[in-house]
């Protein structure tokens, strides 16, 4: 197999699961050469140096160090948000148990409703729910 029809292989593998789109990009950011080089080199059936393999190497794992440090990125941002979502549940609890020993008013309802009533904690989490979901749902958007 020539280097140049180890590189198409390459390439087509790297298609396949998305690391690049075209042979031109693939070209361009993983060979450090232009969009036609690939192409061109099997038309005309010359061969790609070694350099060309050295500047594949390099760069796939200047990507490998890129996606690790994006991937440490989003678990310490991932790591903020569940400590968020469990102080807010932590809140939801204490209000359900240690508001305050009187009768609050719930706007829904109506109606005053005792804070050492189960009905209380209910109606905190219902009132929430409906808050999180939309919330979750403008965040996949």
């Amino acid at each position: 197999m020539s280097v140049i029809e180890f590189l198409e292989q390459v390439c087509e593998r790297m298609q396949r699961v998305g690391l690049v789109n075209t042979k031109a990009e693939f070209s361009e950011r993983m060979l450090g050469k232009a969009p036609s080089y690939l192409t061109s080199m099997k038309t005309r059936e010359r061969h790609a140096s070694q350099d060309v393999i050295d500047y594949l190497g390099a760069r796939l794992r200047a990507d490998l160090t890129i996606d690790g440090t994006r991937i440490e990125i989003l678990k310490a941002q991932l790591e903020q948000e569940e400590l968020r979502q469990m102080h807010r549940l932590d809140l939801i609890a204490w209000m359900g148990t240690e508001c305050c020993d009187e009768e609050i008013a719930d706007p829904v309802a109506q109606k005053t409703i005792a804070v050492d009533n189960p009905a209380f904690f209910d109606r905190w989490v219902s009132i929430l729910r409906p808050h999180r979901r939309d919330h979750a749902v403008r965040g996949a958007g």
